[in-house]
């Protein structure tokens, strides 16, 4: 599929969302977007629950194939869902769908659901661009959601949302920063903000690990 014939497909995905009044927020990879999503490098969203019928039948009206992940493999605490998987092979596009923000536990890798106060944070919050996708996490949101998915889903800060977040630091509410991480890091937030601020990524995840102050 050329690169023209696939930015078609996904404002086409995205135009159905909007004419259906779904709520949703794209999280993370705006860059990515159109030109480097594929089944590999998914299209990240976050929508409401109460919606979950009505995205089912839009994405099986386009074409889409249906995989959830498994209940039986992974363990999902305090309203945490499993992720939902729609994916076309002939278009080369894979849309991940979250119900809530949730994220593997440094335990036993067990699904937990973040705050509250985060959860309404990123809908209350959210910004609208002038992107075909139009809806995104304010630039606050968006720095601790990708600090979390660094942190507790991939194990690494990987150097796109590295540059994410260093883009959207320079425009942040400092206050709700520290207040929303301190939600979830307690004691090591102020510590996380400094290696955040140094550029010490490589640190990040061993000593927070290693972190007994709590």
């Amino acid at each position: 599929m050329n690169q023209n014939t696939k930015e078609i497909e996904i404002k086409k995905v995205f135009n159905k969302l909007i004419e259906n009044k779904i709520e949703y927020i794209v999280l993370r990879g705006f860059s990515d977007i159109p030109h480097h999503v594929s089944i590999n490098n998914d299209i990240d969203l976050i929508c409401s629950l109460k919606e979950k019928k009505q995205i089912n039948k839009l994405f099986s009206d386009l074409d889409y194939k249906y995989h959830e992940d498994s209940r039986e493999v992974n363990t999902y605490l305090y309203h945490a869902q499993p992720h939902e998987h729609f994916y076309c092979k002939r278009r080369d596009l894979h849309f991940d769908i979250v119900y809530s923000l949730s994220y593997r536990s440094p335990n036993m890798g067990e699904w937990v659901s973040v705050h509250e106060e985060i959860q309404s944070s990123i809908w209350e919050n959210k910004i609208t661009n002038n992107k075909f996708w139009l809806y995104q996490p304010s630039n606050t949101d968006l720095v601790v959601h990708l600090i979390c998915h660094s942190i507790f889903d991939k194990k690494e800060f990987k150097n796109k949302h590295i540059k994410q977040i260093e883009e959207a630091l320079s425009n942040i509410d400092n206050q709700r920063y520290y207040y929303l991480l301190e939600l979830v890091f307690f004691k090591f937030t102020p510590f996380l903000i400094e290696y955040i601020k140094g550029k010490d990524y490589k640190e990040i995840i061993k000593n927070y690990l290693q972190f007994k102050e709590y």
